[in-house]
């Protein structure tokens, strides 16, 4: 992982509610819908899936498309390598 894409996903994980939501999507059973995450975090589903689109474009989240909706997940590949990188020894 290069020192810039790192600097640039954690500039998007500076708010906490971004990280709250990251923190929701590692705990979830299976990918959420962008109104599971406004209901948890109670926010509008608009502020949800604003966050949740700033999270997938550093690639901390995957979008999958499945008819009209979209479903969110965390990209645990991503998260381990922050890990990695930082030398952290935690399970994701």
């Amino acid at each position: 992982m290069q020192s810039k894409s790192l600097a640039n996903l954690l500039r998007i994980l500076s708010t906490p509610r971004r990280v709250e939501i990251l923190r929701f999507l590692l705990e979830a059973e299976a990918p959420v819908m962008s109104k599971n995450v406004a209901s948890f975090m109670a926010l509008d589903d608009n502020s949800a899936s604003f966050n949740l689109m700033a999270l997938a474009k550093v690639g901390l989240v995957l979008r999958t498309p499945s008819g009209p909706y979209v479903f969110y997940s965390p990209n645990r590949i991503l998260i381990r390598e922050v890990f990695e990188y930082f030398n952290i020894k935690e399970q994701v």
